[in-house]
């Protein structure tokens, strides 16, 4: 009675597995290393399922009994080293390859049930691929643009990782970033057909952005003589009247920190010694400086330097020479563009997206949030039919959306318990603050769409309680966007829903937080429609 059963059981599983062998998506072929000499040379097809025909286009008939070499026409069989290693070692492998006569590519996972034979499984990852290269493509298609600011990046990075080891110094890092943001603001050349006034603008926002400085000068190189824009601290009106060689201020170095010492006394040898003396009294006591040139064409065309004062004990950080770095790219790139507007929108968007890479390093809980926004918003314009200006709104919206928590005290945006009264009512401030920083970007209005991201179809949202139409359509889609994002991560408070939680949630709020065009939009591209 109990072999019976046995009997029964084996059979019944036998069925089982061959119901899946037979029905299974996925390629399955069975193999019988061949060895000559002791060596293996060959492999023979012993068995395959259906699913192997429909994916390798070789039938089964032509498959079983056929040589690994005749049925890829090879003296030697592809992967016959790794399909034998299987085979004797018992060790399972995977790895993917491009079948080119199929254009197709497959993930191969290659097992062994016993010595000398093994199996493989084909699984057809095609589309996979072409989903990631799709998406690497619109990310080379992002960042093209911006590699004339990759010193800028790097600063980023570096301000990012020191960011991770020392919370207590984010305040102090958003104040400079944030100078940063007004610098962009301010510094849209299409305002300053005058040279002299955008050199002047450079000098005030540099000494603004080092915190040790104390005075500065920004001037052109005139022939080989130097002529002063600008100074804060030292006499330009009399330093315009002197005829100063531009040897005294050329820079050898992108980037050059002086000890004031040792520059006077370069200073005294190039000038003559009624210049020199009509030089020192023009100009404060200082104890270092830092200076770059800008130059166009390989020309060096004005410089510009900033000072510590004589007596003063600091120097300049590590940090701030990195900052002083970004500044004289930015600057020099700025000075070279024949189109500046096209500059500004460029640069405006290169530094917005580094200033996400700080917002996810100060939100411990957003990392990657503001680009899985933008690329849905993105995916959800593109159902609704918007143009490409539109597409390229939402995408800008969304990569800033949540900017304004930069100025969300830590304590309350990375709290894990719930918050108070008070403490929403701080993170509610964070669309209008990110308008704020926004409000001069030259982005096309973006920063309305980010105020009013929080906005609900009912009027029960914030900042201003608008409802329905009145609602902007990008603040809509971001909306929708930015709850999909958020209930399908993890917070301090909650564990990530589900899919078929959040989509729910979706749908149960259509009409009342969400906007119903959008949410039919949404619900397409998540194929629930």
């Amino acid at each position: 009675m109990i072999v019976g059963d046995s009997e029964n059981d084996f059979k019944r599983r036998n069925k089982i597995l061959e119901s899946i062998y037979n029905s299974i998506d996925q390629g399955v072929c069975l193999h019988e290393v061949i060895y000559k000499d002791g060596q293996a040379v060959d492999y023979k097809i012993v068995d395959a399922n259906p699913a192997y025909e429909e994916k390798l286009n070789i039938s089964v008939e032509q498959a079983k009994g056929s040589l690994g070499s005749e049925i890829y026409q090879s003296d030697k069989p592809p992967y016959l080293e790794r399909y034998v290693e299987v085979a004797e070692t018992g060790e399972t492998k995977k790895f993917e390859d491009y079948f080119e006569p199929l254009g197709a590519y497959f993930e191969i996972t290659v097992t062994s049930p016993e010595s000398g034979k093994f199996i493989t499984l084909f699984d057809d990852i095609t589309d996979r691929k072409k989903r990631i290269k799709k998406l690497e493509e619109k990310k080379e298609e992002l960042n093209a643009s911006y590699q004339q600011l990759e010193a800028y990046s790097e600063l980023i990075t570096a301000m990012n990782d020191a960011l991770s080891t020392k919370i207590e110094e984010v305040n102090q890092l958003n104040s400079r970033f944030d100078k940063m943001i007004n610098l962009v603001s301010d510094l849209n050349l299409a305002d300053y057909y005058d040279e002299e006034k955008y050199l002047s603008n450079l000098l005030y926002t540099a000494v603004e952005i080092l915190p040790e400085a104390d005075y500065g000068s920004v001037y052109m190189y005139e022939g080989e003589k130097v002529k002063f824009i600008e100074c804060i601290g030292h006499d330009v009106e009399q330093l315009k009247e002197l005829e100063i060689p531009a040897d005294v201020f050329y820079n050898d170095q992108p980037i050059q920190v002086f000890n004031m010492k040792k520059l006077r006394a370069q200073d005294r040898q190039v000038m003559d010694q009624e210049t020199f003396a009509k030089f020192s009294r023009a100009t404060k006591e200082t104890k270092e400086i830092i200076t770059f040139d800008l130059e166009i064409d390989g020309q060096k065309k004005a410089g510009i330097s900033i000072d510590i004062a004589k007596g003063n004990q600091t120097s300049f950080s590590e940090d701030s020479q990195r900052i002083f770095k970004s500044f004289y790219s930015l600057s020099n790139t700025f000075f070279k563009v024949e189109d500046y507007n096209i500059l500004y929108s460029k640069f405006t968007k290169k530094l917005i997206t580094s200033i996400v890479g700080i917002l996810e390093v100060y939100d411990e809980y957003t990392s990657g949030h503001s680009e899985n926004v933008a690329f849905t918003a993105v995916d959800i314009a593109e159902e609704l039919n918007l143009s490409a200006e539109e597409k390229d709104l939402v995408y800008w919206a969304g990569m800033v959306h949540d900017i304004g928590k930069l100025l969300v005290p830590l304590d309350i945006l990375n709290k894990a318990g719930n918050l108070t009264d008070e403490e929403y009512s701080t993170i509610k401030k964070h669309p209008v603050w990110g308008y704020k920083a926004l409000k001069k970007s030259s982005l096309n209005n973006i920063e309305n769409y980010v105020l009013h991201h929080h906005e609900n179809w009912d009027g029960s949202g914030y900042p201003d309680g608008l409802s329905g139409e009145d609602i902007p359509l990008l603040s809509q889609v971001l909306s929708v966007a930015d709850a999909w994002d958020a209930m399908t991560s993890n917070r301090s408070y909650r564990d990530a829903l589900s899919r078929e939680k959040a989509l729910k949630e979706i749908k149960d709020n259509k009409g009342t937080q969400f906007a119903p065009e959008v949410v039919e939009a949404f619900l397409k591209i998540k194929n629930e429609i």
